[in-house]
């Protein structure tokens, strides 16, 4: 009997890890190395956990600010294009999904919580974004951004908060790394990227 429950809880987590990997979604890029190299510009790299649609937009005194604008379903690895050292980028507008629901589950050090909530939005002044906002390292390389969540639905969310549990940041990394290396496989960030992939225990 215990084995048997072994079994099923071995598949259950199987089933949910499935689930968070296949709901990463990474836009495509298109790489030229005039856009930055491990050199001389930072990768950014994380995850948006249950956004629909995000915007952020660059913190500039003076000129065009550079904007990022991601539509995707499920959750969105973030990994745009190489950014200037120093540079920083606050969300300008963000949308949460539409259905976002785990089953209450302990596994390892990882527990995913259930929740429902219905389509929000939020702009630049929702107290929400905040959380979202980054600056970019003056050091050149690579910048882990984290799994960054909303943690106060507004009025258009069911009650509860959206969270996936609490990973650990070596989980965190590894995800999105992988999803990293596939949007810049063939590139001069690859070896980069597996390099850190490695250097994570």
């Amino acid at each position: 009997m215990k084995r048997i429950t072994k079994l099923i809880t071995l598949f259950l987590g199987i089933g949910i890890m499935t689930v968070l990997s296949s709901c990463m979604t990474s836009p495509k890029m298109t790489y030229d190395v005039s856009m930055g190299t491990p050199q001389n510009s930072v990768l950014v790299y994380g995850m948006a956990n249950g956004i629909s649609h995000i915007t952020f937009t660059e913190v500039t005194k003076s000129g065009k600010p550079d904007v990022m604008d991601y539509k995707v379903k499920g959750n969105l690895v973030f990994c745009p294009k190489p950014l200037k050292m120093g540079t920083q980028y606050k969300v300008t507008y963000m949308e949460g999904t539409g259905n976002f629901s785990y089953s209450d589950m302990h596994m390892g050090n990882m527990t995913v919580h259930s929740t429902n909530r219905t389509l929000d939005t939020y702009d630049e002044n929702s107290e929400q974004v905040k959380d979202f906002a980054f600056t970019v390292p003056n050091k050149p390389g690579l910048y882990f951004y984290g799994i960054r969540l909303i943690k106060h639905p507004g009025a258009g969310a069911a009650q509860g908060t959206i969270m996936i549990g609490t990973p650990s940041e070596a989980e965190q990394k590894k995800m999105c790394l992988k999803k990293a290396i596939k949007v810049y496989a063939g590139t001069v960030w690859e070896p980069v990227l597996r390099k850190e992939l490695e250097a994570v225990k």
